[in-house]
């Protein structure tokens, strides 16, 4: 279960004491609303991995919100609980986070916010460097989930811009996949933090992973913080952004005995015990920019971004640059869509790996075609197909959902993958799957 902030219980006090003065006056307790929703969803994978890992999981998610609304405070409160009780990964059988949990105090031209927040900086899709200040699980990278993050904020707007600031105090370390998960290499196992380049580990038919007792470089998780500057002009949207904080994604090193079978053309180790795997967290510095050009209904968009691992870790320097064409379309008197076409560039000095920590090497050269179509309200497909031409990986989605009524929809849906087994998105090329989901919402 993910455990929260340690210094949640000194918010709920504030949030209590402040809560009860709300409500004691009447001019400002004007406004109150629920929101509920639950989904079951039933995933399947065809194809075998390995006897340790799940061929089909089914997961309940609950989410509670309730809003109170002043004159110029207002409180969220959102709470979501995950159960996958029959994931053979202990830890991923239960999941809990309170991803909204915030005081909002209302100044003009001031907004300050204390509590648990959930942010979403930048302005491109699947592929969002600028997108820093939450941690996240990575049950399923494909789909991680951000996890609220403690923190002060104060939000300064003006008649065409807009300073963001964004504190910290301790960060929640990401939560990665379970030691049976089928997010882990199962086959072949190349780690950007191996003792030496290129180093390939063959893992073993029958085994299983562990973690060992999670480490920091430094001090990564203390004093996080965060800026953004917007401006608003004619139909252009402008941000610039700094992020110091903690690397959402640790360095992750695989501890095995095994056997050299070759030294050439790489070193290739046949693992021949289980295999233990170290995290380290660490501090990175992120700087960027983005832009959003509005043309009718054209929209351009564009994200830049640069990062230094802090001084402690050994990790490289890394950059990276995105251009997307999104545009909307009317289809009938009852449909829309939307579409959007994507180029991503990134350059990095770190080992070529096909672990968790690698993942982000899928945008190096990446092109993403995706859309949205709604029609009548009722019913909604949304897909992609993303290539990436240095790993010639691939990976597409495609979901259909119906509502069916003002509270229930059910939804379908499938993603599938491939690519070479040393490549970051080609080792879980097994992992296609078949999903469907019923919701109710209230």
């Amino acid at each position: 279960m993910s455990k929260v902030t340690s210094f949640l219980p000194i918010f709920h006090s504030v949030f209590l004491s402040l809560f009860l003065s709300v409500e004691s006056d009447r001019a400002l307790a004007v406004e109150n609303e629920w929101s509920s929703s639950f989904d079951i969803k039933a995933v399947n994978f065809p194809l075998a991995v390995s006897p340790a890992v799940n061929d089909q999981l089914y997961q309940g998610d609950v989410k509670l919100g309730l809003v109170i609304q002043g004159e110029n405070l207002k409180f969220t409160g959102k709470l979501n609980y995950v159960a996958d009780p029959n994931n053979k990964s202990t830890a991923e059988q239960s999941y809990f986070d309170l991803p909204e949990y915030n005081l909002k105090l209302k100044a003009q031209p001031f907004l300050f916010k204390i509590g648990t927040d959930i942010y979403n900086w930048g302005v491109t899709d699947g592929f969002n460097p600028l997108d820093l200040i939450n941690t996240k699980t990575y049950f399923d990278p494909i789909h991680a989930r951000k996890m609220g993050a403690g923190s002060l904020s104060m939000n300064y707007s003006g008649d065409w811009f807009e300073l963001d600031l964004v504190y910290i105090p301790q960060a929640r370390p990401s939560l990665l996949p379970g030691g049976n998960s089928r997010w882990l290499p199962r086959q072949i196992y190349i780690s950007q933090s191996a003792a030496g380049p290129g180093v390939e580990l063959l893992l073993p038919n029958q085994f299983s992973y562990s973690y060992l007792p999670r480490q920091s470089l430094g001090s990564p998780l203390q004093n996080n913080s965060a800026l953004r500057l917007q401006a608003h002009l004619d139909n252009l949207e402008l941000a610039l952004y700094g992020y110091d904080g903690v690397a959402s994604v640790p360095v992750i090193t695989p501890v095995v005995s095994g056997t050299l079978v070759s030294l050439t053309p790489r070193q290739v180790i046949q693992v021949n015990s289980n295999v233990q795997l170290l995290l380290n967290d660490y501090r990175q510095q992120t700087a960027g920019f983005s832009f959003i050009k509005t043309l009718s209904s054209w929209q351009i968009k564009g994200e830049a971004s640069w990062t230094q691992p802090g001084k402690e870790s050994a990790q490289a320097w890394a950059d990276a640059g995105i251009l997307g064409v999104e545009k909307s379309w009317s289809v009938g008197s009852s449909g829309s869509l939307v579409t959007i076409l994507q180029y991503s560039s990134a350059n990095h000095a770190a080992l070529p790996g096909n672990d968790l920590a690698s993942l982000s090497d899928f945008f190096n050269s990446n092109w993403m075609l995706g859309g949205h179509f709604s029609w009548r309200d009722n019913d909604s497909i949304t897909f992609f197909y993303s290539y990436d031409s240095l790993t010639t990986s691939w990976m597409g989605d495609l979901s259909y959902s119906r509502r069916f009524s003002d509270n229930w929809s059910l939804g379908l849906g499938g993603t599938t993958l491939d690519g070479p087994s040393s490549s970051p998105l080609g080792v879980y090329s097994n992992n296609k799957n078949v999903y469907l989901n019923l919701s109710w919402n209230y």
